[in-house]
């Protein structure tokens, strides 16, 4: 398979590097310290009273038996435990999904309890935890989850499975074998029905990046090839919108990054080297930027690096319009490993600033902990073209009902005339429908959607991207307003 190759150039970091074009990454701050081992970070982003925020998740080793723990990164003081009804055994690698219909976080972990580990799930809603359930019972040891929305994925015992939560009934659907053929590490993207699984499994003595995807009706597709030769793992869905395949990829030499995007123009996997160290456990964030109707997602890539005679280290680069720039993030002597990416938060009443965080463990004092680094930036990457300014009673409202079906209303403010777009997009940026396109005096107005695309055909349930894209180029705003938001189809 054909490959393009991008070279970076390594970068030393220390305190806040501002470099053109790019984030700045703050110093390294502690997150969690507490007494016992605290590995296996992972975030999720929530929206609450008009405020998103990033949720940390990790778990607490304490010799005899471990704990899920999460907290707000923004409240240091927010720590609290996850699986206060699970009695001993070890819980580890949490992963969680917000679940917009009701303002919930799912968090789904494994843990040792009966003796083989199995998945476990709770769901936290307004401080409170409820429905705590044991997912997995069959023999075996059912570890590696990933979780996207409703959608679960595992492995066991070279075996991938996926199971749904249910939003109505509040269950886990039976386990669905995915590939039962030696793989291991499943990643999944999209949204309650629609999921797309992607794995390794061994072929020819190394191992293969493959592809399923699951349809509203419960149907797979059939497996799909999308590495090249060499050894290809840890393969990564990336947080955010829209959405890259990462992994580690090796062919006769170090361990380097690899990513494929197909619908923005790599129809072929791209690979990063970054330095001549290995670069394993890849984490990645996406954020999209609107521009003259398409969109352009620059990512952000983490990974672990290091040479033979060093300590791994953190890592992350920008990449944004083809230009890539590596920076130590960690700078400890020590050990530094497993990066994880949060999605960009922001705050309802200032859209235009938002904030990234990078958390990784990181072995000092003798034990264990969670040292993290945030960016905080203005980059147009929420669906946000310009600064402030002239615009800034500009607004797009959240849609009302949401969840909907089978239609809701779209609310916009205009603060001066101007020609106006509000279009509905799928998840992998596709238009939908156009739902106004003229030219409007300023004021405030509502149209609804119905569900449909432009064919009149009923679009399927899941997430959807509306967009409104206002004002006139032609007074100085640039683009003029471009702002977008989330709204869930529920059939």
């Amino acid at each position: 398979m054909k490959l393009k190759i991008a070279t970076g150039i390594m970068l030393a970091f220390s305190g806040l590097l501002f470099a053109q074009g790019h984030l700045p990454w703050s110093s390294p701050q502690l997150l969690c310290d507490s007494i016992g081992d605290n590995r296996n970070p992972s975030f999720v982003r929530v929206y609450a009273d008009g405020v998103n925020y990033n949720v940390l998740l990790w778990a607490r080793d304490y010799g005899s038996h471990s704990e899920i723990f999460l907290k707000y990164v923004a409240d240091p003081d927010s720590e609290i435990a996850v699986n206060p009804f699970a009695a001993g055994g070890f819980s580890q690698k949490p992963v969680g999904a917000y679940l917009e219909y009701n303002g919930a976080i799912l968090i789904v972990w494994q843990s040792d309890q009966p003796g083989n580990f199995d998945l476990y799930s709770i769901v936290y809603q307004n401080g409170q935890f409820l429905d705590y359930r044991q997912i997995t019972t069959d023999p075996g040891d059912d570890i590696n989850p990933a979780l996207s929305e409703s959608g679960l994925v595992w492995e066991r015992d070279g075996a991938v499975y996926y199971s749904r939560y249910s939003l109505t009934n509040l269950s886990w659907s039976a386990p669905e074998p995915v590939d039962s053929s030696g793989s291991a590490n499943p990643t999944i993207a999209g949204a309650y029905w629609d999921h797309s699984v992607a794995y390794q499994k061994p072929q020819g003595g190394e191992f293969k990046i493959y592809r399923r995807g699951r349809n509203i009706s419960g149907s797979w597709s059939a497996p799909q090839l999308l590495s090249p030769d060499g050894d290809n793992r840890l393969p990564r869905y990336s947080n955010g919108l829209p959405l890259s395949l990462i992994w580690q990829h090796k062919e006769g030499g170090d361990w380097n990054i690899m990513n494929l995007h197909e619908w923005i123009g790599f129809p072929t996997p791209t690979l990063f080297v970054f330095s001549p160290n290995d670069e394993v456990r890849p984490a990645a964030l996406e954020v999209p930027i609107i521009s003259k109707g398409y969109f352009y997602p620059p990512l952000y890539f983490a990974f672990e690096s290091a040479n033979p005679a060093e300590a791994p280290e953190i890592y992350i680069n920008d990449l944004l319009y083809d230009t890539v720039t590596v920076r130590n993030i960690s700078g400890y002597p020590g050990i530094d490993q497993n990066p994880a990416l949060s999605e960009f938060s922001y705050l309802e009443a200032s859209q235009y600033m938002a904030k990234a965080w990078l958390a990784w463990e990181s072995f000092r004092d003798g034990q264990w902990q969670i040292w993290g680094s945030f960016a905080e930036t203005d980059l147009p990457g929420l669906g946000i073209e310009e600064p402030p300014g002239a615009l800034a009673d500009y607004r797009l409202f959240q849609n009302y009902p949401n969840p909907f079906n089978p239609e809701t209303a779209i609310s916009y403010q205009l603060s001066a005339a101007g020609n106006v777009e509000l279009a509905i997009y799928n998840l992998l940026g596709q238009k939908v429908r156009a739902l106004v396109r003229t030219r409007q005096p300023a004021g405030r107005y509502e149209v609804k959607w119905d569900g449909r695309d432009e064919t009149g055909r009923e679009m399927s349930s899941g997430v959807y991207i509306y967009r409104l894209r206002a004002g006139d180029p032609s007074a100085g705003s640039g683009h003029g307003f471009v702002q977008s938001r989330k709204m869930l189809l529920i059939r």
